[in-house]
């Protein structure tokens, strides 16, 4: 419902309801035990797209230590469900927005530095476009690298189609035991 609805994290309202902790502990130690993988952050990787980048974005940050790349593919990264994070400003809203709360974790991204590959839709009709770019520039002022396009097209299939290829490339070019 709108009022549980935590996209991509463990809620604050059920607490039966935990979704990061499932994504970035059990299922990551479910693949470490039955696949032959790569058990360290360097051979995982996380991504999504809309809401579920958003999540990956929060995943990877809030975990650095579990995986060393993310992808995410017409992202947003202001919290906008106040049902859930609280109204913009508030501490849970701030805990949800990396385009807010990243410069907390620079240190820790010097130190281990994890692989961030973003676009959107130049016509996204949700805004997404003007947070994609403002989190690039975040990402610049700070010296985190990131690879970040803005292609034609708006918040569909046929953008995030056209790019799955490319994005899987890049993401296997950098994974590493």
């Amino acid at each position: 419902t709108p009022a549980t609805d935590t996209e991509w994290t463990d809620s604050p309202v059920q607490s039966s309801s935990r979704w990061g902790t499932f994504v970035a502990r059990d299922l990551v130690g479910w693949a470490d035990a039955t696949f032959p993988a790569c058990a360290d952050r360097g051979g995982r990787a996380i991504g999504g797209l809309s809401m579920g980048a958003f999540g990956a974005i929060n995943l990877a940050l809030h975990d650095l230590g579990e995986f060393g790349s993310v992808t995410m593919w017409s992202g947003y990264f202001l919290g906008n469900t106040p049902q859930i994070e609280g109204p913009e400003g508030s501490d849970g809203w701030w805990n949800d927005s990396p385009q807010e709360y990243l410069t907390t974790f620079l240190s820790q991204l010097r130190r281990d530095p994890l692989r961030i590959s973003f676009y959107v839709g130049a016509n996204d009709p949700f805004g997404f476009t003007a947070e994609n770019v403002a989190f690039a520039r975040l990402l610049s002022a700070h010296g985190i690298p990131y690879r970040f396009h803005i292609y034609p097209g708006g918040h569909d299939y046929a953008l995030w189609s056209a790019h799955l290829a490319s994005e899987l490339t890049w993401l296997g070019q950098g994974l590493r035991c």
